[in-house]
């Protein structure tokens, strides 16, 4: 039967896996914010999707790949920094800037969504004003055909955007958790959810599919003999993506060992009350 609260023998919960993860996480943000300023070179915006042969995809695919990026680079610096500070000692102030970060993100994610939508609608009204007008009919089925796409397109990215805000919404609670149980030196009963790590398992290997679109659409424009400089934003965006996912993984690693440790103290562990 599982005790209510029991002790934590120091040194329990220490892992490589934690200064892993910083420094996956800070190369990742460092190489997500320089794709982001690389996309300043002339022609490279253009580079960021190959497989849209319509202007209207092509532009919402586009803007997709950048939202990722920026919320890929954002997840690192404050994971970075948050497990850093907590490498140093400072447990309590790790955890706050973990959970300030993903309330901001919470918020970053919610007000995306909104906006997401709200683009669409504008653009489904617009878009089909524009054909009709152009084609009648047959400009009306074109539209039609087009946005279809695209609304399968923003059913996905709504159920991205519901996930990713529960996942901030528990990812804050759960650093101030384990900040907690480190400094007390004591657990109790429920231990963390189980739900945190699967959150950033999921994370982890979102990133890895990222870096391996990135390096499909690489490939698409070599083909075509593009090069030089304006492939910068490519390269550097798919080693954002595999660092941040790889960060994500070894945080799911971490976070699930953290779960089986607590489960065998509230099994196994000495009782609080038991202490002289």
């Amino acid at each position: 039967m599982n005790k209510k609260t029991v002790l934590v023998p120091e040194g329990t919960f220490r892992s490589r896996l934690i200064p892993v993860a910083a420094v996956l996480s800070a190369l990742g943000a460092v190489t997500g914010f320089l794709s982001l300023l690389s996309l300043m070179i002339p022609g490279a915006v253009n580079l960021l999707d190959a497989a849209s042969v319509d202007i209207s995809a092509k532009l919402t695919w586009t803007i997709f790949y950048i939202v990722f990026v920026v919320f890929a680079a954002m997840c690192g610096l404050f994971l970075s920094l948050s497990l850093f500070t907590m490498q140093r000692g400072d447990l309590n102030r790790g955890a706050d800037l973990l959970s300030r970060g993903a309330k901001i993100g919470f918020y970053a994610v919610t007000g995306i969504g909104i906006a997401a939508a709200v683009l669409f609608v504008i653009r489904f009204v617009l878009y089909f004003i524009v054909n009709i007008a152009a084609g009648g009919s047959a400009g009306f089925v074109y539209a039609f055909s087009i946005l279809l796409a695209e609304l399968f397109l923003l059913v996905i990215a709504a159920v991205v955007v519901w996930l990713l805000r529960s996942f901030m919404d528990m990812a804050g609670d759960c650093a101030v958790s384990i900040a907690y149980i480190l400094t007390s030196g004591t657990l109790r009963s429920p231990s963390i959810s189980m739900k945190n790590a699967i959150g950033c398992l999921s994370l982890g290997l979102a990133g890895v599919y990222m870096f391996i679109n990135r390096l499909t659409t690489v490939s698409a424009w070599a083909e075509s003999e593009m090069s030089g400089l304006v492939m910068l934003p490519l390269y550097l965006s798919a080693a954002a993506f595999l660092l941040s996912g790889a960060a994500g993984l070894v945080m799911f690693l971490y976070l699930r060992s953290f779960k089986r440790t607590s489960e065998y103290l509230l099994y196994k562990g000495t009782p609080v009350e038991e202490q002289a």
